[in-house]
């Protein structure tokens, strides 16, 4: 028979998938968070203009603690949540945890000063 082909072998050489072992790409692990990080980290553009730089159709840019449009006018930075509508300033998260991360320290150094001379637990009353 001239011009069959076994469906199993590929012309190319080129092994065909074995059926038995699943979907190939579903065997793959992917890490989307990991892939959005980097798309983020290598964007050029700002993820969303603050309200000033929307309204007034100005370019607005990545800093931070407030874009340097506002920063040159001297106001505050404030973005508009677009889901939720809720106003916050810009960076006022990142404010939060570094706050969060002092009192936390703040916290274990003066757990560790109030600890009793002999190493034990700390005293019950009963």
């Amino acid at each position: 028979m001239q011009g069959y082909t076994d469906p199993d072998v590929d012309t190319q050489n080129h092994p065909r998938p074995d059926p038995s072992k699943g979907n190939n790409r579903a065997a793959r692990k992917t890490d989307f968070s990991e892939i959005v990080r980097n798309q983020i980290l290598c964007a050029k553009r700002t993820a969303q203009a603050c309200d000033r730089c929307k309204v007034n159709k100005l370019k607005c840019d990545t800093n931070p603690d407030g874009c340097t449009n506002c920063t040159r006018m001297n106001q505050q930075c404030f973005v508009t949540d677009r889901i939720t509508g809720e106003t916050a300033v810009r960076g006022a998260l990142r404010q939060v945890q570094a706050c969060n991360d002092r009192l936390q320290a703040e916290n274990q150094r003066l757990t560790l000063l109030n600890r009793p001379a002999g190493g034990g637990e700390f005293p019950t009353t009963a």
